[in-house]
């Protein structure tokens, strides 16, 4: 199977999408995914008031500006991009949160600057400023924290051996 295939397979139906927003309210969670296109932006509206925008889709501003009007929230994730498209994206959909990321999978710790994150804080002041982490361990995760971060994501799997998406 291709990997679009794969992608087509694992994406869930809105009855799917409704039984688990409706168990996690029942838990005291709060769910929201990220949106990958328009399309996207609508069905996730209709169950939340987050979405997340992934670095790979920053510079589709016709989706930025969709999902800033559809949500409430908005988080927008850094790791593909240059320091203008990341300026570029933060005009046009005023993100809640600016999230750091090097989107290498697994990212080597060498490779993560999360001095970064100290220039984000102070360029984008009054934004909040989180970090995603896809590198193995969670040392990494604990130092973007004591440098400040209010957001923290990481990706995880089951089974490192399973063929498939984190």
């Amino acid at each position: 199977m291709t990997y679009l295939e794969y992608k087509k397979r694992i994406e869930f139906s809105d009855d799917q999408i409704r039984e688990l927003v409706e168990y996690g309210e029942e838990i005291g969670i709060s769910l929201f995914a990220s949106v990958w296109d328009v399309d996207s932006v609508k069905v996730m509206a209709k169950y939340t008031k987050i979405a997340k925008i992934g670095s790979a889709s920053i510079t589709d501003l016709e989706l930025c500006r969709a999902a800033r009007e559809a949500f409430d929230f908005l988080i927008i994730s850094t790791g593909m991009s240059t320091e203008e498209e990341i300026e570029t994206c933060v005009a046009a959909c005023n993100p809640d949160v600016i999230m750091h990321t090097n989107s290498t999978y697994p990212c080597p710790s060498e490779y993560l600057n999360l001095n970064y994150i100290n220039w984000m804080k102070s360029k984008w002041e009054g934004k909040e400023i989180g970090y995603s982490g896809h590198e193995f361990g969670l040392i990494t995760t604990f130092a973007a924290v004591a440098k400040g971060v209010s957001w923290v994501e990481r990706h995880i799997t089951l089974d490192r051996t399973m063929w498939g998406s984190d």
